[in-house]
């Protein structure tokens, strides 16, 4: 059963680890400019489209594939290992 659900498991992992590397590029323009120790000119909505186009074209597709994933190549490995 574990090693069935492994690449699932893999996928998963992957993309939300891609998502925390976009909140944190988020986290550290909010930080530099409350501490203003770099000169940040750009404005909290590019910022945060900047995120969203990482969500939607690195993690999402990511998500798909570990339910595709999870579904049919879990009970394909399964089947074989039985």
């Amino acid at each position: 059963m574990l090693i069935s659900s492994l690449p699932h498991m893999l996928l998963e992992i992957f993309a939300f680890c891609l998502w925390m590397v976009a909140l944190d590029r988020f986290n550290k323009w909010i930080r530099y400019k409350i501490s203003r120790k770099k000169q940040t000119n750009t404005k909290l909505f590019y910022e945060f489209k900047l995120i969203l186009i990482s969500y939607v074209k690195y993690v999402i597709p990511l998500i798909v594939i570990a339910a595709f994933t999870e579904t049919y190549v879990a009970d394909w490995i399964s089947h074989i290992l039985s």
